[in-house]
């Protein structure tokens, strides 16, 4: 882990002609079999833990199991939220 936050401290700016790019990266990271019992699983938790690190700004992320959970109830909640907008079931209140 120590080698990876080395690298990803580094500030070495790519450049492009006269054009600067600033890039982030987001890596997450998941173990088998602790984080999963076959590939597609893993892929999964991978893609999870490199979320929140996105999320979090972070660089990197290892998988925990609190991640897919949260991810769950977002998953809910906007199912339910486009339901209601489909049903019109939402409606607007002004402050004024």
């Amino acid at each position: 882990m120590h080698r990876l936050e080395e690298t990803l401290s580094r500030h070495d700016t790519p450049r492009l002609a006269l054009l600067f790019l600033d890039l982030d990266v987001s890596i997450g990271i998941a173990l088998y079999p602790d984080d999963a019992s076959n590939p597609r699983e893993l892929l999964k938790h991978t893609d999870i833990a490199m979320y929140e690190a996105k999320r979090s700004g972070r660089g990197y992320r290892l998988f925990d199991a609190w991640m897919g959970a949260t991810l769950v109830s977002r998953l809910a909640m906007t199912r339910r939220l486009s339901g209601a907008i489909e049903q019109e079931g939402l409606t607007r209140h002004w402050l004024t």
